[in-house]
């Protein structure tokens, strides 16, 4: 099913991008964390309702979201820069691993994954940062799309699993349970039966 929304997102909550019935505001709770994170989205994915770094940042407000792949809007390579930046990203082509406990702020990269692992390459200074690759997910994944590998995680999940690994499991509580919250007021909305 499209998930795309109108630009003027007329009929929904400007923050949640849901329809009022359907609107997740309520269930967001603060996350306490030590950690700061930049989400790199693909413009395709921030067009979408059912996109989980917005629901994200509503509970992290130490979060900044910016847009990759829009015309003339190219994404600031500063926003990288500070010390203690990983990516959150697998290793590859010999990309040093950030041991954990050694970061204060996390880039994630927000996309299917072919536009990730394109993002992962062509925005400018991402290529030099350390990366952050999580564990196999112990818990099981709660999202609307159907993931395309076993370890694959919607962005809120692989933001709280972050929170988790550095400030521990309670710290993710509040955005496992929004994520949880957010699943289930989506599929309400598409008109799949919700308990």
């Amino acid at each position: 099913m499209r998930s795309a929304t109108a630009p003027d997102l007329t009929g929904r909550c400007l923050a949640c991008w849901q329809q009022p019935r359907w609107c997740v505001c309520a269930a967001v709770r603060p996350v306490p964390t030590t950690l700061r994170f930049v989400v790199v989205r693909h413009f395709k994915e921030g067009r979408r309702s059912s996109n989980t770094a917005r629901i994200a940042a509503l509970a992290l407000p130490q979060t900044t979201v910016v847009t990759h792949g829009l015309l003339g809007g190219a994404v600031d390579p500063a926003l990288f820069a500070e010390p203690g930046t990983v990516l959150l990203f697998p290793p590859e082509d010999g990309a040093p691993e950030a041991p954990v406990h050694s970061f204060q702020t996390v880039v994630v990269l927000d996309g299917t994954w072919g536009q990730a692992r394109r993002m992962s390459h062509r925005v400018p200074g991402l290529d030099h940062l350390p990366r952050l690759s999580l564990p196999l997910a112990t818990h099981p994944s709660c999202n609307l799309r159907k993931p395309h590998a076993p370890w694959a995680r919607s962005t809120i999940e692989a933001m709280a699993d972050v929170v988790a690994l550095v400030d521990g499991p309670e710290a993710a509580a509040p955005l496992r349970a929004l994520n949880a919250e957010f699943v289930r007021l989506a599929r309400g909305q598409r008109g799949e039966r919700v308990d």
